[in-house]
């Protein structure tokens, strides 16, 4: 890097004010992680994990007892590794797989911008990888499967940019097929198209396509789809893989262009742009920085970079033609986008501080605007409960305007980056104080699953408790060239809700089980509508706002 715009520093302890940084901004993801109950897809991988630690099957992931096939097992794999590391199945476990990959990606990110780019590059591309909006304030807070096959997708890149500096050809198909076979148990078929056209652009970027047919090649993908096929031979030797190879075909086939009606497929392409901006505000308000002329030269003297832009462009276009696409199947490009655009930040042209001094003026804006607004949080109807902010709030405000006036102060572009990234985490801390407790209470009012999983574990002990639900037989066919057809039958379930799964599995510690008829003397949990035509006898009712159902606790009444 030949042009570093960083100009004097007021910071007199560089590493002591990252280290403080650092430290608070860790403690931002953890402090509040376990108070939002489990939504979304949170719970659905949580039952499926806790469903293998009862049954002790490792190889057939199941939901209510019942075959699941929306995705391959890895990521519960993981997820009850954590359950028996930790002793715990709390929420915080749960959301621990994205927490945990999302540090990991931003050191890992780091050692790599070092060494192609210096300490500087690499400690704004990590932070700015941090502190995403998107990431920061929305997905860190929940237990998706996402960020953990983020992380597998950027190893997997990774994996191929390393060993093809070092020229170690087997090295490289072996460890980055072996990826890809960890995303194909993950997430199903994306991994391989990333694997494919990463491995074209690369070829097409270095104009050598003689490595891409070498043996070395055809050991790597050997071994990367026999971990595949080995997985779902130990699968069919308990259950028919038929309807779940289907099903991972059509989850990755339906959110095509060929799937969606020509509305959805024309809005998706215009929002596409927008919505690869929106991930990683504010950083991509610096975007304009690195559109100049002087951009493709330091390009290409930096292999990173230009792989960044390799891996972004062979791989971006499969998601732009997807209308089924969101913000969290994107963040496995951000770690390489952010690393251009922070080596663009610090080799900017002259011709720009005209841009950036504008930008300075707009956070310094925002920032007041921030501040103006702390006055109104203790008076929000939403925040009349919540005693502690009479504490927390003061102390965010002075660090708010501390910062602020730092930042008004300095002209270093490098310490308004940080003061900038700063504000942002105490911003976190308010939003974990306000906002996170009031989606708390939002949830358990319209949701009120947790709660009631405890009422029904004490008026059933340790019977079991069953559930029922609207079941249909289906066909699965699989198509294999020069063989044909193969069709198998399965029965698909309409599921409950899987909150309640999830958190009546653990109170009582045992599965909530789906069954299709009937049996005296036995406690059923169901949605009102479900309720059989003959007698009943009702122990408990509640209601759940969130889909206007009241689930019923009941026993078949006596025939004596």
């Amino acid at each position: 890097m030949n042009k570093l715009l960083y100009l004097p520093s007021k910071i007199k302890n560089p590493k002591a004010v990252i280290g403080f940084i650092v430290i608070l901004y860790v403690l931002s993801l953890f402090s509040h992680l376990n108070r939002i109950p489990l939504s979304f897809e949170e719970p659905r991988r949580a039952e499926v994990s806790l469903e293998m630690m009862h049954s002790g099957n490792f190889v057939v992931p199941t939901l209510n007892e019942t075959l699941y096939f929306n995705k391959p097992p890895l990521y519960n794999w993981l997820l009850t590794g954590l359950f028996y590391l930790t002793g715990s199945t709390a929420e915080w476990v749960v959301r621990l797989p994205t927490v945990l990959s999302l540090l990991l990606i931003a050191g890992i990110l780091f050692l790599y911008c070092r060494k192609y780019c210096g300490w500087e590059v690499a400690a704004l591309a990590s932070a700015m990888w941090l502190s995403s909006a998107d990431i920061y304030y929305y997905f860190s807070l929940y237990g998706e499967i996402d960020m953990f096959y983020s992380l597998l997708v950027f190893l997997q890149a990774l994996s191929i940019f390393h060993f093809h500096q070092q020229r170690n050809w087997l090295m490289l198909f072996m460890v980055s097929y072996f990826l890809m076979a960890m995303g194909v148990l993950t997430k199903g078929l994306p991994s391989i198209a990333f694997q494919a056209l990463t491995l074209l652009g690369v070829a097409i970027w270095q104009r050598k396509f003689k490595w891409l047919f070498s043996w070395q090649h055809i050991a790597g993908g050997l071994t990367g789809f026999g971990l595949v096929v080995l997985y779902f031979t130990a699968y069919a030797s308990y259950e028919d893989p038929v309807p779940f190879l289907v099903r991972l075909f059509t989850e990755s086939t339906d959110r095509t262009l060929s799937s969606k009606g020509f509305p959805n497929n024309l809005f998706h392409l215009f929002t596409f742009p927008l919505m690869l901006l929106k991930i990683a505000l504010p950083w991509t308000l610096f975007l304009p920085v690195i559109l100049h002329k002087e951009t493709r030269q330091w390009l290409k003297g930096n292999p990173w970079l230009m792989f960044s832009l390799v891996f972004f462009i062979a791989n971006v276009a499969i998601y732009w033609i997807s209308p089924g696409t969101r913000e969290r199947y994107l963040y496995m490009f951000y770690p390489f986008l952010l690393s251009v655009l922070a080596a663009g930040m610090a080799n900017q042209s002259v011709a720009w501080r005209g841009y950036l001094k504008r930008l300075h003026v707009f956070f310094t804006i925002i920032m007041v605007l921030c501040i103006a607004g702390l006055m109104v949080v203790p008076f929000l109807p939403q925040n009349s409960d919540f005693p502690s902010l009479v504490f927390v709030l003061p102390i965010i405000a002075m660090g708010m305007v501390i910062v602020c006036l730092w930042f008004v102060n300095n002209t270093g572009m490098y310490t308004r980056l940080v003061m900038i990234m700063l504000f942002m985490i105490l911003f976190r801390w308010l939003f974990n104080f306000t906002v996170v407790p009031y989606r708390e209470m939002r949830s358990l009012e319209r949701k009120p699953f947790k709660e009631n999983s405890e009422i029904v574990k004490e008026l059933t002990g340790d019977e079991p408790v069953y559930t029922l639900a609207h079941a249909e037989t289906k066909l699965a066919t699989l198509g294999i060239p020069f063989y044909g057809k193969i069709e198998r039958e399965y029965v698909e379930v309409e599921w409950p809700d899987f909150e309640l799964s999830y958190y009546l599995a653990r109170s009582k510690g045992m599965i909530w089980t789906y069954r299709a008829d009937i049996l005296p003397d036995c406690y059923y949990l169901a949605d009102e509508q479900l309720l059989p035509s003959y007698d009943v006898h009702v122990l408990h009712t509640f209601y759940v706002a969130k889909n206007d159902k009241n689930y019923i606790l009941f026993k078949l009444k006596s025939t004596e």
